[in-house]
């Protein structure tokens, strides 16, 4: 029996596998079997070069506390006015109110749980902001005092007048006087029609 020469593993791929003279295994089939002869060696080495041992790791909850703090702050102011030692009206109260929050984180730092101190308050700005507060009050308030102390004033006037015992005359030319200044500052009178019916009268003018 005459031997064909060798042709080698590549020729053998190429040209199918035959044995006896049969053909067992054609090329295309030969070249998907070294693929996966391959693979498997790769797999093979990627597997001996693994670790012994592999790192789990253990994650346990760890429970901690969140406290939150809020502190209120509140400014008050009374004031009454007074007008040469007499007492007007009644007193006015202003009040001021604001808030600060933080929060305290309590855990377990060598567990990985946060730790948080609570922030202490800034005592200045809270209480330049109640005094700001306070004041835009008091300024609100200007307006609604002004009546009682243009009332006030007339009161004042005419009892001194009276404890002088000063002539008709000069009681309707201080009382007059007094009135104009008011409107004048821009805060009416509402019995200015009757103060010049009065003057008028005390002067003879009518």
């Amino acid at each position: 029996m005459n031997t064909p020469p060798s042709k080698g593993v590549s020729g053998l791929i190429a040209n199918g596998i035959t044995v006896a003279g049969r053909s067992i295994i054609k090329g295309s089939q030969a070249n998907a079997l070294a693929a996966a002869n391959q693979k498997i060696a790769t797999l093979q080495d990627q597997i001996r070069n693994l670790p012994p041992t592999f790192r789990k790791p253990n994650i346990v909850k760890e429970p901690y506390r969140v406290t939150s703090i809020v502190t209120n702050y509140r400014a008050e102011l009374s004031a009454q006015l007074e007008f040469n030692g007499t007492l007007l009206g009644r007193p006015t109260t202003w009040i001021a109110t604001t808030e600060f929050s933080t929060e305290e984180v309590v855990g377990n730092s060598n567990r990985n749980v946060p730790v948080r101190q609570a922030q202490p308050p800034d005592l200045s700005a809270i209480a330049h902001t109640l005094s700001d507060m306070i004041a835009a009050q008091t300024r609100s308030s200007v307006s609604n005092w002004l009546p009682i102390l243009r009332d006030a004033s007339f009161e004042i006037v005419r009892q001194r007048l009276r404890d002088s015992k000063a002539s008709p005359e000069i009681v309707a030319d201080r009382t007059w006087e007094l009135a104009q200044r008011w409107e004048h500052s821009g805060v009416p009178v509402p019995d200015l029609a009757q103060i010049e019916t009065e003057v008028r009268t005390q002067l003879g003018l009518h």
